[in-house]
């Protein structure tokens, strides 16, 4: 088996139905930042390109690990660097000559660097912070090659237009639509008023009764001090209202 043949089974085609428009929209907010902040999802980088997008369920409720393969200057070098086998290849190189190809299928590496495009939003103000505070920046050096006008700086709106990481994305996106399961969830995620409504009206209610039912123990509790503390004042009383007469006898005063 051949170098070539080998790199190419890690990565099969997805032969995958397209998702219907309502599935497979790719809205703006669609960013590792916001998957960050609102549905609790940890990026992880790893230097294996077969383990991009690979996710896993956290123990903690709420939680889910994304792998992303970020170094994106190695993409774009495979991409450059194949381009440049093609040009310089003569129009008919001899039998004996194998052509050269890259290592890594073209479709892996487009696929990889619009989905890098699509989560890591060049010009987002919130996706620079997100890089800034983990301590990435593997834009910085790709300056041109981020341009929006370029094919390297295009960001999809659609899973249809990705072909090897189309269920790894699709997984992601059911992470992104997927019900609150914290209260900072249904603060900061979108979703409907309906069910922002019915959160907030249950913790207004909750502390509701929890005030009114502590009121009532508070109220029972300051009437039970209050008759304990009668009866002890009337216990001490009496024997101060008694009197012993010198026969051994005694009268009330």
């Amino acid at each position: 088996m051949t170098l070539l043949k080998f790199v190419s089974r890690q990565f099969p085609e997805e032969i995958v139905e397209n998702y219907q428009p309502s599935d497979s929209y790719l809205k703006d907010d669609f960013t590792a930042a916001f998957l960050s902040k609102a549905c609790g999802v940890t990026f992880e980088p790893t230097n294996c390109l077969a383990d991009h997008l690979r996710i896993e369920t956290m123990r903690e409720p709420g939680k889910t690990l994304c792998r992303i393969f970020s170094i994106k200057k190695c993409l774009v070098d495979h991409i450059e660097v194949a381009g440049r086998f093609l040009t310089d290849m003569p129009p008919a190189p001899p039998a004996t000559v194998a052509p050269r190809t890259p290592v890594i299928p073209h479709g892996v590496l487009w696929d990889t660097i619009w989905s890098l495009n699509l989560l890591f939003p060049v010009n987002d103000e919130d996706t620079k912070r997100f890089l800034s505070e983990q301590g990435r920046a593997f834009h910085d050096n790709l300056r041109y090659y981020d341009n929006d006008s370029t094919e390297y700086g295009r960001r999809p709106s659609s899973l249809n237009e990705f072909h090897y990481w189309r269920r790894r994305l699709y997984a992601l996106r059911q992470v992104y639509s997927a019900e609150p399961e914290t209260p900072m969830q249904y603060i900061r995620k979108p979703g409907s008023f309906e069910n922002r409504y019915q959160f907030f009206i249950a913790i207004f209610a909750g502390f509701f009764l929890a005030l009114l039912f502590g009121s009532i123990q508070c109220a029972f509790a300051i009437i039970s001090t209050q008759a304990t503390l009668k009866a002890l004042a009337l216990q001490q009383a009496q024997p101060s209202c008694m009197k012993i007469c010198p026969a051994g006898k005694v009268t009330e005063v």
